[in-house]
């Protein structure tokens, strides 16, 4: 027997928020407790670049993080174990991606505090597995009613998360944003695998035949889209004075609406009372 998967699930989603939301709101400030001051290092334009690449990713790790908080409450037992176990595996993916392609140039670059993190994601990888029993979930993709929604969930790890995760430069060079820089490029893969980690949590919900689970996890969606959707406009308002091309954000947008469109149409259906 493992530890209790609703209390593995509560101190995992409070790292992700707390890390997460203090990349989102407190950018640069997050990054001086690492020993690097990008003001210094970088020009205003790919200082800027580089903050909203890791605010994406800081409003993605909270939400991450907010998935398990949602369901909680009206999850089955197994789909806590399937979102224990879809935590665990993130870790050891993330682990793996920090020492295979990150670790020599943070180090390089006189990064602080990163082993201390290394660490705590060892001890939460553990952790989450426990809380999983340290058994293989019971989700498949057989399991997964496809809709407009679920596919648009894939649409969206393949555009935002495995593109940027193995391919970032090609993926800013498609939105037109410099990539020489390797700040930038870094950034551009942790965005990728938060859009993995969004996508995989999201997977283990839909995938455990939990029915209230889903419907709490729909109504995170309409919320998150729409966060995101600000955060475009932001970028759009800014895009013509850091001189960066607006129309691959004006794409991602309309892109932005139709998941916005679809997770409120889902969530509104599940809010019907059943016909008698």
């Amino acid at each position: 027997m493992g530890m209790d998967s609703k209390n593995v699930l509560l101190i995992n989603s409070a790292y992700l928020l707390l890390l997460g939301l203090g990349m989102t709101l407190w950018t640069d400030k997050m990054c001086e407790g690492y020993g690097i001051d990008f003001s210094s290092l970088l020009s205003t334009r790919e200082h800027w670049i580089l903050g909203n690449l890791y605010k994406n990713s800081g409003l993605l790790q909270c939400f991450v993080g907010m998935v398990p908080v949602f369901v909680m409450a009206k999850a089955k037992a197994q789909t806590l174990k399937n979102l224990c176990f879809a935590a665990g595996v993130l870790h050891v993916l993330n682990l793996a991606d920090f020492f295979l392609r990150h670790k020599a140039f943070l180090d390089e670059q006189g990064v602080q505090n990163v082993n201390a993190q290394v660490v705590l994601m060892v001890i939460l990888a553990v952790l989450c597995f426990s809380g999983a029993d340290f058994s293989k979930p019971s989700c498949k993709l057989a399991d997964i009613t496809w809709g407009p929604l679920e596919i648009y969930m894939v649409l969206c790890v393949l555009m935002w998360g495995i593109s940027c995760f193995f391919t970032p430069g090609k993926i800013l060079q498609a939105y037109k944003v410099p990539a020489d820089n390797d700040w930038i490029l870094h950034a551009a893969m942790w965005l990728g695998y938060n859009n993995i980690a969004m996508f995989v949590v999201d997977f283990a919900v839909l995938s455990s035949k939990d029915a209230e689970a889903k419907a709490k996890l729909v109504q995170l969606w309409s919320m998150f889209w729409g966060c995101v959707f600000g955060t475009c406009v932001t970028y759009l308002n800014s895009a013509t004075t850091m001189e960066l091309d607006q129309g691959s954000a004006i794409f991602n947008a309309f892109f932005l609406l139709v998941g916005l469109f679809c997770a409120c149409r889902v969530a509104d259906q599940a809010d019907k009372p059943l016909k008698m």
